[in-house]
């Protein structure tokens, strides 16, 4: 399929099994040959995670909370994103919008390794607050 997400790879001659939309007729037409372009599929994803962080999400056993369960669950699926150069965002809400982490392609460095230069490190946390807005679905109380 053609179109976004598509770049242009490199240029062969046509052979029997190739589909005949992907014909680049100015080289076939220069070098009387057919030739086919072939084309890598760009696979970024962003993908965006909305943790609840209300008072219905905070229960659970002595040793673990639902809410706790939850925030692992996303971080240890946005590392697997980002291991593969995928983009990660996510948004806490709980009566409102708590906080907003934009989208990037990389987690934040751990403690202990060397902070990067200024102006260069990830975008913090934006905190954006609505009043009378629940992100969730329900009313804001």
């Amino acid at each position: 399929m053609r179109g976004a997400g598509l770049d242009l790879a490199d240029l062969r001659e046509y052979q029997y099994q190739d589909d005949i939309r992907h014909i680049d007729w100015n080289v076939t037409a220069r070098l009387q040959v057919p030739y086919v372009r072939v084309f890598n599929e760009e696979r970024e994803v962003s993908a965006w995670f909305l943790l609840d962080l209300s008072p219905s999400i905070d229960f659970g056993s002595h040793t673990e909370r639902k809410q706790g369960v939850a925030a692992e669950f996303v971080a240890v699926l946005a590392r697997l994103l980002t291991r593969h150069g995928n983009r990660v965002g996510a948004l806490f809400c709980g009566d409102g919008v708590e906080a907003v982490i934009p989208a990037r392609a990389r987690a934040p460095p751990r403690a202990g390794t060397p902070a990067p230069a200024a102006g260069t490190g990830p975008p913090a946390v934006a905190a954006r607050t609505r009043p009378g807005a629940s992100c969730c679905g329900g009313r804001s109380r």
